[in-house]
């Protein structure tokens, strides 16, 4: 069965989906010094590696292919490719033309019809005039076994591997029946991060388990939770450099990061502006012939549109694309009454990076208002209401708490304890507009709500939800009024929290806004102005903002 699902996966993929998995095989298989060449000067190489065979250190030079390749192909495009990957010195500066060289001609599918014994011809042809040591093919039932070899087999020969691999098939069938949600492929990529096992296998192992999952997803058009997935992903990437400082982890992150999460978040957005637009900009049309219900879809597609959104903005280089993502949250902030009313304190997180895109952006005035329904929301449900259900609640739990309150049927208790109060209460404070954040903060005051908040220390803690380093705020104290956001004494979590993380230093700071998204229970409150500093300056907000707002 393993082998029909990867020979399966290897036939949907197109040929730069192969790249970091291949990447990722490689450095499994023993090769080092690997790097990724593909582009207009590549010289007929995608990949060059080194390998010590022997005793014997060898420099590799890789081609990718997708699909089958026939005679025509052969002959026209791959053999020219070849020859010039083998006998050009020219490529990457780490390419060692002193060393004894050798080359693989990788594809996804299979040397079809006369193409396999010109292949063999070419080969026989350049090991006897010496121009390459060896020259070998791997065609999609080598890839499928080799995959198999140093990336499933040797994780489950224990009780717990067997189990894990059970899971990967329970998460597998979710993603072609469409049923999978992101709760569950965090739980499932769980799994990946297993230091028993060493990183370079771990990281292809979750890296083919990535793929063949996202690429089911995506048939059935589930781009979030596709997106899920490979953060998941990049969070064992992350976690993967704090065990070693090859570049080779860091270049895998930055794939995942440019080829697979920047392109779904771009499609995720286009195709439901697509959709909104063709209902009019009316969300809640699109829900329900979708969902038993609808209002609470409503609100988890207006938290799920308003966090890719941010996160796209904060991701994206292209300063046009910013714009128009700005231009985007406002439309869809201005028309769905439900950005902001998040169903559960889950969700709170994508209340943050919505509104810091904003600042950034230069919509400060919108910022706040963004704020402030959010707090409107808070507030009403408390008055109103049960309040919103905690971090840990599930999809029955989150619709019980929310709509459960006119039906006498239905038992429950007031929520007193919210992640969400938090979110808002730093967001307010790190406007640093006094008069706005005493508003915010009596408001929350009058319905006696609980401040929550998780704090994670800088050190591998940062990349897991379950760890004992975590510090638990249940009942935050707040004061009634601040001076400055980076004086930190309006309250207690935030005088604490630290300022700096390794992740950063090794990856860049969007490593935390990747953790935020995937795990949304940290939002790192005191990196925030390092976030924002490669922008327009967010100092000086301005008083001149308030009267509209408070």
């Amino acid at each position: 069965m393993l082998r029909n699902v990867l020979e399966d996966y290897l036939s949907s993929i197109i040929e730069r989906d192969l790249d970091y998995p291949l990447s990722a095989l490689l450095q499994a298989m023993g090769f080092y010094d690997i790097h990724f060449t593909h582009g207009g000067v590549e010289f007929g190489k995608d990949f060059i590696a080194k390998r010590v065979e022997d005793g014997n250190e060898y420099q590799y030079a890789i081609q990718s292919k997708k699909g089958d390749i026939n005679q025509e192909l052969w002959r026209n495009k791959i053999r020219g490719q070849l020859e010039e990957a083998i006998v050009i010195d020219l490529s990457h500066p780490q390419f060692n033309t002193a060393l004894p060289r050798k080359a693989i001609l990788v594809t996804t599918g299979r040397l079809i019809g006369n193409a396999h014994l010109a292949s063999q011809e070419f080969k026989a042809k350049l090991e006897a005039e010496k121009k390459v040591a060896a020259l070998d093919f791997w065609e999609k039932e080598q890839l499928a076994q080799l995959s198999e070899e140093f990336g499933f087999t040797g994780f489950h020969i224990t009780a717990k591997g067997l189990a894990g691999f059970g899971q990967f098939y329970m998460t597998y069938s979710k993603a072609i029946e469409g049923t999978l949600s992101d709760r569950e492929i965090e739980e499932f990529s769980r799994l990946w991060i297993d230091e028993a096992l060493d990183y370079r296998r771990r990281i292809f192992r979750a890296s083919l388990e990535a793929e063949i999952i996202a690429i089911k997803l995506l048939e059935t058009g589930r781009y979030y939770e596709a997106i899920s997935v490979y953060l998941a992903l990049s969070r064992l990437v992350m976690a993967a450099t704090y065990e070693t400082a090859e570049p080779f982890v860091t270049e895998i992150l930055k794939e995942i990061v440019n080829d697979k999460i920047l392109p779904l978040c771009k499609t995720f957005l286009e195709q439901f502006q697509s959709e909104w637009q063709e209902a009019e900009q009316d969300l809640i049309r699109l829900c329900v012939p979708r969902a038993a219900f609808p209002m609470l879809q409503y609100l988890v597609w207006c938290a799920r549109v308003t966090e890719i959104g941010g996160l796209y903005f904060f991701l994206t280089p292209d300063e046009s694309e910013r714009e128009k993502t700005i231009a985007f949250l406002l439309d869809f902030i201005g028309h769905e009454k439900g950005t902001a009313h998040i169903p559960g304190d889950r969700y709170a997180v994508s209340v943050v990076w919505p509104t810091l895109a904003l600042l950034k952006g230069g919509k400060r005035d919108e910022a706040l208002d963004f704020i402030k329904k959010g707090v409107v929301w808070l507030c009403d449900r408390l008055e109103q209401g049960w309040g919103l259900a905690r971090y840990d609640a599930d999809e029955k739990e989150e619709t019980r708490i929310l709509l459960g309150v006119p039906f006498d049927f239905i038992k429950g208790q007031k929520q007193r304890g919210s992640y969400l109060a938090t979110v808002l209460a730093d967001l307010a404070a790190f406007m640093e507009i006094a008069e706005f954040y005493g508003v915010v903060y009596n408001d929350i005051e009058a319905c006696e709500v609980g401040y929550s908040y998780w704090q994670f220390p800088d050190t591998k803690a940062i990349f897991t939800i379950e760890t004992e380093e975590v510090i638990s705020y249940p009942n935050i104290t707040h004061q009634e009024s601040m001076n400055t956001f980076e004086d930190y004494e309006y309250s207690e979590h935030i005088k604490h929290e630290p300022d700096s993380f390794q992740i950063t230093r090794k990856a860049g700071l969007n490593t935390l806004i990747l953790l935020s998204v995937f795990l949304k229970d940290r939002y790192f409150p005191k990196m925030w102005r390092a976030i924002l500093s490669d922008s327009a300056p967010v100092d000086n907000l301005g008083q001149s903002h308030l009267h509209a707002l408070v």
